[in-house]
This record gives structure tokens, sequence and C-alpha cells, in this order.
């Protein structure tokens, strides 16, 4: 899990729209992940920043949650996905 808080807080420290950026680095994943694939990455994520949250300032915590949530938005609807990967070709 150590490895998903450290792309959490590498991510958040760059600028989100950077080269390089995007939700299948953040969470650890191949643009060919399956929905359960992404599912479970996105339940590993939060259960990650959750257990480390007490440390984090209230600001960090919305941050990550909403980073979290535009990925799941993102990635589990087809068309915003599709949309989504057309960026990086």
């Amino acid at each position: 899990m150590s490895e998903i808080l450290q792309a959490i807080e590498f991510h958040l420290g760059r600028k989100l729209s950077g080269p390089g950026w995007n939700y299948y680095s953040l969470l650890g994943l191949q643009p060919t992940a399956t929905s359960d694939e992404i599912k479970v990455a996105l339940k590993a994520a939060a259960a990650a920043w959750n257990a480390s949250d007490r440390k984090a300032s209230p600001a960090r915590a919305q941050q990550v949650a909403q980073l979290l949530r535009d990925a799941q938005a993102t990635l589990l609807d087809s068309s915003k996905r599709s949309a989504y990967d057309n960026q990086f070709q």
C-alpha cells in the first residue's frame, strides 16, 4: 500500500495535467485495465489513504478524495474513459 500512497503524493505534488500524469499511473494500472481492475485499484487507493489520513491536513484529504472521485468517474464511465484515453494517443 505504500506504493499507492507514494503515487498519490507524487501526483498531488505535480501539476495534475503535466506530462506523464494520468489516472492509470496514479492507480498503478495499464490503460488496458478492466473495470474490475480499476475498481480494485480505486478501493486499494482509498483504503491506503484512509489508513494514513490522520497525518494529513484537511485540505490534502480533500485533494485526495477529489482526485480519486475524478478517477472513478472518468475511468468507470465508458464514454468518458474513451475520451480520456484519446488524449494520450
